[in-house]
């Protein structure tokens, strides 16, 4: 038998996905800390060795996110990622002793993701390109992602919105999908559906038709309904937001069947809803769910107990 016969075509490098369950998201929201962004909030994320014969190692503040897109990212590097105290997550660059380029690697990876908000959560990578506020303080100002957000939808029932921003915006989405690659083994993008049908505009859609076009990956928005209006979300325990969503978004046959979905959201508060879609996507099929929110909006609590005091 010729040996080329013996290599499975089907393996599937991606990043990792577990199962996603109700108990799990109810879990979730508990979790601290919830999100991070390494420039500003956790500076020393690579660490020189400690002695002769070691190697560098990276120390994150959570495996969810970081691990995926490290090893989406740096594949080529040979690694081992552990998960120790504190549910810190530490990366060994296991040639790092004698191959200075695989320290350099780890380096451009850090500084691609750093200026954006990993989360973590249930779905097998999730980041936020910005907080709303500076630094994820409610008592500052909007960053220029938020004030965009703010700019670019339509809010109550004003039809009206900047079309500018919404087009700033699609494009520092798609600036941000070129450059890091971890969301490369996405096949297809979908968006987080709107909470009533019929929506005149919807920026989630309007984003994830703009990336899947920029990207070149099958555009599947029209495979996610919503069939009835939910309530609002904010502010609500994550046992109401759940009864919420229950029956209000509905998923075409086998259109997700098998694929690595991208998710496209404006806005990221606990992560109910598009955990709850992820779980639904998956129960229809998909492999894998690969979330990015234009924002990440912060009330400062969730994420206690992380270093930095956040």
């Amino acid at each position: 038998m010729a040996q080329d016969e013996f290599i499975d075509v089907n393996i599937d490098f991606g990043p990792e996905q577990q199962p996603i369950s109700e108990a799990r998201i109810r879990e979730m929201v508990t979790w601290k800390p919830r999100r991070m962004k390494l420039a500003t909030e956790w500076k020393n994320a690579l660490h020189a060795p400690l002695g002769s014969g070691q190697n560098w190692s990276l120390v994150l503040p959570f495996p969810e996110t970081f691990r995926n897109s490290f090893q989406a990212m740096c594949s080529g590097i040979n690694h081992y990622a552990h998960v120790g105290k504190d549910n810190r997550c530490v990366i060994f660059l296991n040639d790092s002793q004698w191959d200075e380029e695989c320290v350099e690697k780890a380096k451009e990876w850090i500084e691609a993701i750093g200026k954006r908000v990993a989360i973590r959560d249930c779905l097998a990578i999730s980041f936020a390109l910005d907080y709303r506020m500076e630094g994820g303080d409610p008592s500052k100002s909007k960053t220029v992602v938020g004030d965009l957000c703010r700019k670019a939808k339509p809010y109550g029932e004003d039809t009206k919105y900047d079309r500018d921003a919404a087009r700033q915006l699609a494009r520092v989405c798609v600036d941000f999908l070129e450059k890091v690659g971890c969301y490369d083994s996405a096949d297809c993008v979908a968006a987080m559906p709107p909470s009533r049908p019929n929506k005149p505009f919807d920026l989630p859609s309007y984003l994830a038709r703009k990336v899947a076009s920029a990207c070149g990956k099958a555009d599947l928005r029209e495979a996610i309904k919503t069939k009835r209006p939910r309530g609002q979300l904010k502010a609500t325990s994550v046992d109401e937001k759940l009864n919420q969503l229950r029956g209000t978004i509905a998923i075409e046959g086998n259109a997700f069947k098998g694929k690595n979905v991208l998710v496209l959201d404006d806005l990221y508060q606990s992560g109910t809803s598009v955990n709850y879609l992820g779980m639904l996507l998956l129960e229809a099929g998909a492999k894998r769910i690969l979330s990015l929110a234009c924002e990440k909006t912060v009330g400062n609590f969730d994420n206690l107990g992380s270093r930095g005091g956040r």
